[in-house]
């Protein structure tokens, strides 16, 4: 009778995390997107505007990075589907 409930409240606590993880995820993705177009945009406007070589370059290989590590982190991670 006790391990029953404690199996309940087990899975109960294994649902909600599991739907908390996925809303911080998402959330995260999302962050992440938005600070890359922002550092793309800062960049094209520095090279409108003349800014200094080694400030456009170090921009764009920054941004590079980051959509390299988002593109390796789409590619590792596994979707939860179910059919």
């Amino acid at each position: 009778m006790i391990s029953d409930k404690l199996g309940r409240i087990n899975w109960d606590l294994n649902q909600h995390f599991d739907s908390v993880d996925e809303g911080n995820t998402r959330r995260d993705r999302t962050g992440m997107d938005i600070l890359i177009l922002f550092l793309l945009l800062v960049t094209a406007f520095g090279i409108l505007r003349g800014a200094p070589r080694a400030l456009l370059l170090s921009c764009w290989f920054g941004v590079l990075g980051m959509m390299l590590g988002l593109f390796n982190y789409h590619v590792s991670t596994s979707l939860g589907l179910s059919f």
